[in-house]
């Protein structure tokens, strides 16, 4: 074959395997793009004389603008009763104060006790409240009695906004701090299985109320995950549980849904505002997935099992740590490795909350099968109760009541 022809081939190819190269960045970068697209975006606050124009956001597969939103979660400010004393405040975390609060309809005497939150002063802050708002819509549609779910929101005046949800007793830290002492060890061989039932009452704690908690947050964090949703601040004092002893997921503050639920998603976070029981990708890379929530998980309940809410765990090594100084475990050997996993430095080899639910269903069905029916039906009249809370937004409470 002559030179020439030679030469003409093998620029040809070479054209030919730079437009190749040139379409699958493309298509990557529209990927990327895509997936960016359906993050929660944190809306800018610019001032009362401009209170809904920058609220539009994408939320879940659709657009809700400020309208849209107004129309379903808006909460007139006169509708609710809060009274800022010591008593009524139920926590402050790092964003927030969270007051006992009454929210009232059209009929003063039919009244809601709820909680709610406004933002420290701080812009960011602020913004940030706002944002939580905003993924808490998202799962309105989606309910779960394991997540914490929103009742509604005041945004007339962005630098005085406040987020309304239903009403928890404490957050599981709390909890576990002061029943500890109390605690009735079902594993220690004094209990006869077939004897065991779930205890409603609110001030114990046993081994079965440890795992019946896991299997909670278990079953709320694969709701969300399948949203897809990522948390990103799991952590004992962003569990709640009710007087009824059932676990709501709440704090959804640095939460982000994005749209495929395998994707490394990579939203920054300022190196100072970042957990630090978080997962070793999002610290070094910024990454994270249903698997950095897992690792977060597994720090969760390794305190839950060893009654240490007073031991700050944000590692392995703290784990390993701790363990030296003969901590005992609330659980089976197994469950300990099974908390082992969710710590793998690669993502990849973690388990997911699917296999964490039916890790603990498996644990419940140790004690009886009956026990996990009967958490089961606790569970379904949770949800058919969320779905009354519908009622207390403007939209909602709009008729005269009738009770």
């Amino acid at each position: 074959m002559p030179y020439t022809e030679l030469l003409v081939f093998g620029l040809i190819f070479i054209v030919l395997a730079l437009l190749s190269i040139c379409i699958r960045f493309y298509m990557q970068c529209r990927k990327y793009a895509a997936i960016k697209s359906n993050d929660v975006e944190m809306p800018k606050i610019q001032g009362e004389d401009n209170p809904s124009e920058e609220i539009s956001t994408k939320v879940a597969d659709n657009k809700i603008s400020y309208e849209q939103y107004r129309e379903r979660f808006e909460i007139d400010r006169e509708r609710l009763k809060i009274v800022p004393i010591p008593m009524n405040k139920l926590g402050e975390g790092y964003f927030g104060i969270t007051y006992r609060a009454e929210l009232t309809r059209n009929n003063p005497d039919v009244k809601l006790l709820v909680a709610t939150k406004r933002a420290h002063e701080k812009k960011y802050k602020q913004e940030i409240l706002m944002k939580e708002i905003l993924v808490m819509c998202v799962m309105a549609d989606r309910k779960h009695p394991n997540l914490l779910a929103i009742v509604g929101a005041i945004t007339s005046n962005p630098m005085e906004t406040w987020i309304v949800t239903e009403l928890a007793a404490t957050d599981l830290k709390n909890y576990i701090g002061k029943n500890r002492t109390n605690f009735d060890d079902m594993l220690s061989g004094n209990h006869k299985t077939d004897e065991i039932t779930i205890n409603d009452e609110y001030n114990t704690l046993s081994s079965l109320d440890l795992i019946l908690f896991a299997y909670q947050i278990s079953k709320g964090m694969e709701h969300l995950t399948n949203i897809p949703c990522v948390h990103r601040d799991l952590a004992l004092r962003n569990v709640l549980i009710t007087e009824r002893k059932i676990i709501r997921i709440g704090d959804f503050g640095l939460a982000m849904k994005y749209e495929d639920k395998d994707y490394l998603s990579k939203s920054p976070i300022p190196k100072n505002r970042i957990p630090s029981h978080s997962a070793p990708e999002i610290i070094n890379e910024g990454k994270y997935t249903e698997k950095s929530d897992i690792w977060s998980f597994g720090l969760c309940l390794f305190q839950l099992f060893t009654l240490s809410t007073d031991t700050d765990l944000y590692s392995k090594e703290d784990v390993e740590e701790f363990m030296k100084n003969n901590n005992p475990l609330k659980c089976r050997s197994e469950i300990f490795e099974f908390l082992e996993m969710c710590w793998y430095d690669k993502p990849r080899h973690r388990p997911n909350f699917k296999t964490c639910v039916y890790t603990f269903k498996c644990e419940l069905n140790r004690f009886s099968n009956q026990i996990h029916k009967n958490i089961e039906a606790k569970l379904d009249l949770e949800a058919k109760q969320q779905l009354e809370l519908e009622k207390w937004t403007n939209s909602g409470g709009s008729h005269e009541e009738t009770e």
